[in-house]
């Protein structure tokens, strides 16, 4: 209003009235209370402890803790401080495609889903670990560590689960070196079990064994490497017949 009376050398009541405000507003000041400052502060400290609280449970917690105060207040300073909820961004699953020739498990022992992870012992040395579950029953099978794991390694492991468990129809895995091997070949078609390869760069095609491989939390693997890496050190080099079922 100062403005408009600086700049067109009018009186108030008239730039007032051209601008159809009551003069009554130019001498309005906002009485302030004795405690704003104290509820301000706590206000803030409130949403820093509470950072998914707004400011409804805000005020909940101000009047357990005694203040006298109304909730369109405490919109009023909530608003003021610029405080807000941050928005919870939402993840986008990853829609691909499934293998071509996908085959769903309807039984238990239809279909095993193999993958490899890795690792490292307490001295920092790799390991590897070969991870065969049950796409029907989500159970793992077999949970095998060494420091290397060859074809021939892999087959032992398969033959230990066939002698338990009997074979399955169907075995799923990526195009690995030791899955893609001669030996697994002769394996399958002595077995009579037909091989799913995934497609490469695709794990969500092989989503039950990649899922456990990813969602054990590190430190678990870890204890987990720890407590058999005497029992690796002690194993002849010859023997491949030993796994550890999870």
């Amino acid at each position: 209003m100062r403005k408009l009376c600086d700049r067109f050398g009018v009186s108030e009541r008239r730039a007032c009235r051209a601008i159809a405000q009551h003069r009554s507003s130019q001498r309005y000041c906002r009485s302030t209370v004795r405690d704003e400052a104290a509820l301000r502060a706590k206000l803030k400290a409130l949403a820093i402890k509470h950072p998914r609280y707004g400011y409804r449970r805000i005020h909940v917690l101000l009047l357990r803790d005694g203040w006298v105060c109304n909730r369109k207040r405490i919109q009023r300073l909530w608003r003021d401080e610029g405080l807000h909820v941050p928005v919870r961004t939402r993840r986008r699953r990853k829609v691909g495609r499934k293998a071509p020739g996908n085959v769903v498990a309807e039984r238990p022992d239809q279909v095993w889903a193999m993958d490899f992870c890795f690792d490292e012992t307490v001295e920092g040395r790799p390991i590897k670990i070969f991870n065969v579950t049950d796409e029907f029953t989500r159970e793992c099978l077999a949970s095998f560590p060494a420091r290397s794991i060859n074809a021939d390694r892999t087959v032992s492991v398969l033959d230990e689960l066939v002698e338990r468990r009997g074979a399955p129809a169907h075995i799923r895995c990526d195009d690995g070196p030791e899955l893609v091997s001669e030996g697994l070949k002769d394996w399958c078609r002595f077995e009579r079990v037909t091989t799913s390869y995934i497609e490469p760069g695709a794990p969500w095609q092989n989503a039950y064994v990649e899922l456990r491989s990813r969602s054990t939390p590190a430190t678990q693997r870890t204890a987990r490497v720890i407590s058999i890496t005497k029992r690796l050190s002690a194993w002849p080099t010859s023997r491949a017949s030993t796994s550890i079922v999870g």
